[in-house]
């Protein structure tokens, strides 16, 4: 098997499991109740701008140094944010886990596909990407709909349960992306400076196109994760439930996450 093949082997199973958010049916349920709602807030703000301010230097990186160097980064940041997640208490100590939970999503964003296009390119079935990326995503979207039922169940006994879970899983894949060995020739020897690159990565918006996809993504981005942020508090609402009597809504929300995985 050559190096490429077992890397691929090992991406098969890291790509899907690291779609495993257990935590989404109670993650704004588990800090309001250490929390205000207008703290929890606040954290989910730090969250999205730590997002922005990492998504470019960690493509760089990726670029830069090396596509398994980025995504080793992205799983230990994911394994100390579950574990901050499920061990903190106080707005300090979920600030540093929402950061960490946003230095783990953007070390993967854009990476997890470049390494996946230059391993079927070292195979020799580059052409393949959209395939296989599709059936990757099949199987992220099938795990996250199992795990919003299971976080969902667990999350109306207790809200911590599905961090602890989170965090087990991504171990699994930290292990799985340090198991994995880097391309001899890859995409970050060949990167240039970090403002030439920024400047061509600009020039692309001059293609209609692209521009246009940009600008659907960064609008389509914003607007779904404005209704995302404020569903646990709205469904504790509508079944009545309010502070530490919040038993149902859990699991309301895990189904309505793994609807929408589902479709």
């Amino acid at each position: 098997m050559t190096p490429a093949a077992r890397n691929l082997r090992l991406w098969g199973w890291a790509a899907p499991l690291g779609q495993a958010f257990f935590y989404a049916p109670v993650f704004f349920l588990y800090m309001n109740q250490y929390l205000r709602v207008e703290q929890v807030l606040q954290l989910e703000a730090a969250y999205y701008f730590a997002v922005v301010l990492c998504e470019v230097p960690s493509g760089y990186l990726s670029d830069r140094v090396g596509r398994i160097l980025t995504l080793r980064l992205s799983s230990l940041f994911g394994v100390l944010a579950y574990a901050l997640f499920f061990i903190g208490g106080g707005f300090t100590a979920f600030l540093f886990a929402q950061i960490a939970l946003a230095m783990h999503f953007s070390f993967r964003s854009g990476t997890d596909v470049a390494w996946h296009y230059e391993l079927l390119e070292q195979e020799g079935v580059g052409d393949e990407l959209a395939v296989r990326e599709s059936r990757l995503a099949r199987a992220g979207f099938s795990l996250r709909a199992a795990c919003a039922l299971v976080g969902g169940a667990l999350g109306s006994m207790s809200l911590g349960a599905p961090y602890a879970l989170s965090f087990l899983t991504a171990l699994v894949v930290a292990g799985l992306m340090i198991a994995s060995r880097e391309l001899p020739l890859s995409e970050g020897h060949r990167a240039g400076a970090f403002i030439e690159q920024l400047r061509r990565s600009l020039g692309r918006l001059s293609d209609p196109w692209l521009a246009w996809i940009f600008a659907y993504v960064v609008l389509q981005t914003t607007l779904e994760h404005i209704p995302y942020e404020f569903a646990q508090p709205y469904l504790a609402a509508v079944l009545g439930e309010a502070g530490i009597d919040i038993g149902n809504t859990p699991l309301a929300t895990g189904v309505v996450v793994a609807s929408v995985a589902a479709v």
